[in-house]
């Protein structure tokens, strides 16, 4: 993802954020990005929503972790959920993200 330009900022602080707290969101994980700056402006408007809702947002380097933390570590709910994420990936996504895990499993 390229950096986060001032549009791109303003966008997400006053349309995004507004339509974002209406839906009533309690909890939000999100993967890191790749880069810190967008991370950081992530983190400012989020924390910027948090006067007006009580949200919970952390950041996660990959989506089990962040499934796993939203779920509670429900074992079957996070077997799901990953199972529902990997089927809307595209292909070349999928397959990415099986190695990696396959890499990490062997490594742990």
């Amino acid at each position: 993802m390229p950096l986060l330009g001032l549009a791109e900022q303003a966008w997400l602080s006053d349309v995004w954020l507004e339509q974002f707290l209406v839906m009533g969101v309690e909890q939000l994980a999100l993967i890191q990005p790749l880069s810190l700056h967008n991370q950081l402006v992530i983190e400012n408007i989020l924390s910027e929503g948090q006067r007006y809702a009580k949200i919970k947002f952390q950041f996660f380097s990959d989506s089990s972790a962040a499934l796993d933390w939203l779920t509670r570590s429900t074992t079957h709910l996070v077997e799901s959920l990953e199972y529902e994420w990997q089927a809307a990936l595209p292909p070349a996504q999928r397959i990415y993200r099986n190695a990696m895990r396959e890499l990490w499993e062997v490594g742990h």
